[in-house]
Order: structure tokens, then C-alpha cells, then sequence
């Protein structure tokens, strides 16, 4: 199974089996990064989602546990 890890060097070579196993298997991925100051972030992997995420406005709040 492929890793998404945008800070890791071998992702950023080749991004594209992450991509894909985003798209596939977690299109609402939830990233806890390892490294220190990164807080968490959501990634939305399908353009649908996109679309509709930027064309909702809401308030954002802080992702917690």
C-alpha cells in the first residue's frame, strides 16, 4: 500500500501511486504529519469533492482528534 506523505522525498519523485490510492481508496484523507509544527490537514483527492468544497462556503475550524 502506498504512503501519502507530501514532505517525504520518494513521494515527491513520484507522486502518482499516492495520488491514485487517494482517489481510490481515502478521497477525504486526513494527514497527521510527524513533523514538528505541521498541524493537521484534510486532502480531497476527487474533483467532484473539490468542486463542492469550494463552491460551499463554511466556516473553517481547527481538524482536532
Amino acid at each position: 500500500m502506498t504512503v501519502y506523505d507530501p514532505f517525504d522525498p520518494q513521494f515527491l519523485a513520484d507522486p502518482y501511486p499516492a495520488y491514485r490510492m487517494l482517489r481510490d481508496e481515502d478521497p477525504v484523507h486526513r494527514h497527521v504529519s510527524t513533523r514538528n509544527g505541521i498541524p493537521p490537514f484534510r486532502v480531497l483527492s476527487r474533483f467532484e469533492d473539490v468542486w463542492t468544497r469550494c463552491a460551499t462556503p463554511r466556516p473553517t475550524r481547527p481538524l482536532g482528534d
